[in-house]
């Protein structure tokens, strides 16, 4: 009983920790969070905030594995859906779009660690983009042998190349909000109905 009361208290802890670090992070940016603050905001020792986390970077990489987690689930559920390998696609473009508006820390942990921090990552985190990798790979192949999906298209490549563009249009949406605002009878979601119209078209059989 005891040994299970620590475990709960420590695993509080871990979870405080990190609730903490997300609030600082959304109210000051990713690169203001320090060890110093994160002790004063939780109300531990800096020594006690070092057992549960060597450095700021592995809070960033805990939160970084949480983001791509919620990803994954958040593309699996889209692609239960609809049993069309086609459309399968497009929801995932569709929930990467919603994914960003919903959760802008957590996709920018992403992109984060997919353009900066590669030689950083955790094994649990290669492990959620595996399987992120192996989900849209899986509704490819599945496409072509249907007959939906052009069968000359290597799925790998087409599976990297989707998600290149993809965050390509989203970083298009944050970087240019403005201007595509100023535009007249223009929205996000038009450009992002267009891009998904091209895809669609581009990978058809």
């Amino acid at each position: 009983m005891a040994v299970t009361k620590r475990l709960a208290k420590k695993e509080e802890k871990h979870r405080l920790i990190l609730e903490v670090a997300e609030r600082l992070i959304k109210e000051k940016g990713l690169n203001s969070i320090n060890m110093d603050e994160l002790a004063l905001s939780t109300n531990l020792a800096k020594g006690t905030l070092y057992l549960y986390f060597k450095s700021r970077e592995e809070i960033i990489a805990a939160l970084a594995l949480k983001a791509r987690i919620l990803l994954l689930e958040a593309f699996e559920k889209a692609v239960a859906k609809s049993d069309d390998a086609i459309e399968q696609l497009k929801l995932v473009i569709m929930v990467n779009y919603y994914f960003l508006k919903k959760n802008a820390l957590y996709y920018e942990l992403v992109s984060f660690y997919e353009i900066n921090e590669r030689d950083t990552e955790t094994e649990e985190m290669r492990i959620v983009s595996g399987k992120i990798i192996v989900l849209i790979i899986s509704i490819i192949e599945r496409g072509q042998r249907e007959g939906r999906i052009d069968e000359k298209i290597n799925p790998s490549v087409l599976s990297f190349s989707m998600w290149g563009m993809t965050v390509g249009v989203m970083q298009l949406l944050e970087v240019k909000a403005g201007a595509i605002k100023a535009q007249k009878h223009l929205t996000e979601k038009d450009i992002l109905a267009n891009y998904i119209h091209i895809f669609e078209k581009g990978i058809k059989k």
